[in-house]
């Protein structure tokens, strides 16, 4: 203010109207630095400033009216400078704060997009973990229902199989009984009794092989014999067989494998029910089987001349659930179960397919440990004559062991559970006691309890005769270790066996 002061002192008498002109100046300056509202102050400011400077330093003419829209002029070119000035700042300010803004922005971006992404990990895990417990769930249900189905058809089989064998038993006796009464000269009836009894044997073998299939809850189960369980398996599909193809067996004897018999006719069914259902209805058709031992382990082969598998499919056929088939033909868990049974009882199952040419599973079982070998005993003949209590509430089956072998020993039957056992309570003594295991009243698991209690060495002289145990209850009792039996329907060797092993723990040769 100073400085503008001596400036109009100095020019004034020499440029006269024209220092009001420089007014504008200082004015658009001020509005410059400080804004619209310091222009409007600064101009009117220094307007007053001019005018008393004027009056002060002696102007000629003082303030004219003329000079005031330069005045105007110069205030609305301060307060235009203002605004322009509050403008910038203004937009500098908004350009500052736009970019903090766009800055934070970037950065919740930024964060918000690494917890989305750790989220949608944890979802995906989260889904991945859901899928896979909702399968092993499903296959968890799956298998539930598979063995409940199971146990539903073993107790009905074991009960079947129960009816059956109990008559058959009498039948086989007795047959057996009459082929050693059969005179030599009478060929007819020689033969006739050989067909019967043949005929007989035949149906305890089905009621045997169903039983063995439905035998998958039993615990202590011994090692299969492959040979075996391929015969029992083809005596089961052996009426499709011979419509379907035609089968080529190739199988060396080979030591047990460490599967129960009955998980590997399961086995076996499910891939010849298989290689079936891929033969096409039309053409001659093959199905074969191989059997090897080499290495410790046994290596089984099945091969069909069906119509193969898509290579897309090979790598999940074993995959629960996974089936080419159409709806209602399979479930997708046949082939499952069966690398479950391999894998449980640690061998291998690998398969080999062509389209158009056939399909070749491979599974390798190891072999099962060698059993200690048994004690044996000389020819029967030989053997003491020995006092035999019969209890059976079949009467039938009852006088069938009594004629078979009451030419060696002294037989007593009786058919009530009850009156059997007050006898063995009165102090009555017996070297073999051969007891039915499903009788009413007093089966033969209590009855044995019974004679443990008051005597054990008498409980240990017990064989059980079974036609087929079909409680939970029966089938534990025969497998506890060191427990004898003898299955129904039996021969005339095979009670001379059981005397034995009641006798003294051996075996006929």
């Amino acid at each position: 203010m100073v400085g503008y002061t001596a400036a109009f002192v100095v020019l004034e008498p020499r440029v006269g109207d024209s220092v009001m002109s420089l007014t504008i100046i200082p004015i658009v300056v001020i509005a410059w630095l400080f804004g619209l509202r310091g222009g409007v102050i600064g101009g009117v400011g220094l307007v007053a400033l001019n005018i008393t400077l004027m009056q002060t330093v002696g102007h000629r003419d003082g303030f004219r009216p003329a000079q005031a829209p330069r005045i105007l002029v110069g205030v609305g070119l301060g307060m235009s400078a203002g605004w322009v000035r509050d403008l910038t700042r203004r937009q500098h300010a908004l350009l500052d704060e736009n970019q903090r803004v766009s800055e934070a922005l970037r950065t919740s971006k930024l964060e918000l997009e690494q917890i989305v992404g750790e989220r949608t990990a944890e979802l995906v895990q989260a889904n991945r973990d859901l899928t896979a417990e909702l399968a092993n769930r499903s296959v968890l249900q799956a298998r539930a229902a598979s063995a409940d189905r199971m146990a539903q058809i073993g107790t009905l089989t074991a009960g079947i199989g129960h009816q059956i064998n109990n008559p058959l038993a009498a039948v086989l006796a007795n047959l057996e009984f009459i082929a050693t009464h059969v005179p030599a000269a009478d060929t007819a009836l020689a033969e006739a009794t050989r067909d019967a009894r043949e005929a007989a044997a035949r149906v305890g073998t089905i009621t045997r092989d169903l039983q063995l299939f439905t035998q998958q809850s039993r615990t202590g189960a011994e090692p299969a014999v492959v040979r075996q369980a391929i015969e029992t398996t083809l005596r089961m599909v052996d009426n499709e067989l011979r419509q379907r193809a035609r089968l080529e067996l190739d199988i060396a004897d080979t030591p047990p494998v460490s599967v129960p018999a009955s998980q590997l006719c399961q086995v076996l069914l499910n891939m010849l029910v298989n290689a079936f259902q891929a033969l096409p209805p039309q053409g001659a058709h093959t199905i074969t089987i191989e059997v090897r031992a080499a290495d410790e382990r046994v290596k089984l082969a099945i091969a069909d001349t069906g119509a193969g598998i898509a290579a897309e499919h090979v790598p999940r056929i074993f995959d629960p659930f996974f089936t080419t088939k159409a709806v209602g033909v399979g479930t997708g868990l046949g082939l499952w179960v069966c690398h479950q049974i391999v894998s449980t009882a640690g061998g291998e199952i690998t398969v080999e397919s062509k389209v158009g040419s056939g399909t070749r599973f491979v599974i390798t079982l190891p072999i099962a440990a060698t059993p200690s070998a048994p004690t044996v005993v000389g020819p029967i003949a030989s053997l003491p004559r020995a006092r035999i209590l019969v209890i059976d509430d079949d009467p039938i089956v009852g006088r069938a062991v009594e004629k078979l072998v009451r030419d060696r020993h002294d037989v007593t039957v009786s058919d009530d559970p009850v009156a059997a056992l007050a006898r063995l309570e009165a102090g009555d003594r017996f070297d073999v006691i051969l007891c039915d295991l499903m009788m009413p009243g007093l089966d033969g698991v209590s009855l044995y309890h019974r004679v443990n209690e008051r005597d054990p060495a008498q409980a240990a002289r017990m064989v059980f005769m079974s036609g087929g145990a079909f409680t939970s209850h029966a089938i534990a009792f025969l497998d506890a270790p060191g427990r004898k039996r003898m299955d129904k329907p039996f021969t005339r060797k095979d009670l001379e066996a059981a005397i034995v092993l009641a006798q003294g723990e051996a075996t006929i040769s």
